[in-house]
């Protein structure tokens, strides 16, 4: 892993998560523009923030659905979210594919992340 600790900005986490998912072979079904009032959004270095979500293959396979789903959200708090990026990325990392089980990774608050708090760009807590 290239990165550690607080110095993680989010476009390098989304980086590196789309790196490994494209790997371990997920599709990335969702890249959500991040925007309020129709204006895009902006990370703390200028990055356009999005929400992406990725799938594994399970959920993709329309002919069979998957008897587990496991959902691994990272950074709902904002400022928690170079922690649980790294986590996800440990995770991605020593994955091995299991027939029947889904995984959804997702980051569900780009603007928290980025700018380090909790809440979103109108600092409202999204986990509430």
């Amino acid at each position: 892993m290239k990165f550690s600790g607080k110095d993680l900005s989010y476009f390098e986490a989304q980086q590196e998560i789309s790196s490994l998912s494209k790997e371990k072979g997920f599709k990335r079904i969702s890249k959500l523009l991040v925007s309020a009032n129709g204006n895009p959004i902006l990370g703390r270095y200028g990055e356009q923030l999005t929400a992406d979500v990725f799938l594994s293959h399970s959920l993709l396979n329309k002919e069979e659905y998957p008897k587990t789903a496991i959902m691994i959200m990272a950074g709902i708090h904002g400022g928690e979210g170079p922690a649980g990026i790294i986590m996800q990325c440990e995770i991605l990392e020593a994955m091995e594919n299991q027939p029947g089980i889904e995984y959804i990774f997702v980051v569900p608050n780009p603007f928290g992340f980025s700018w380090n708090q909790r809440g979103g760009h109108d600092n409202v807590d999204v986990n509430r």
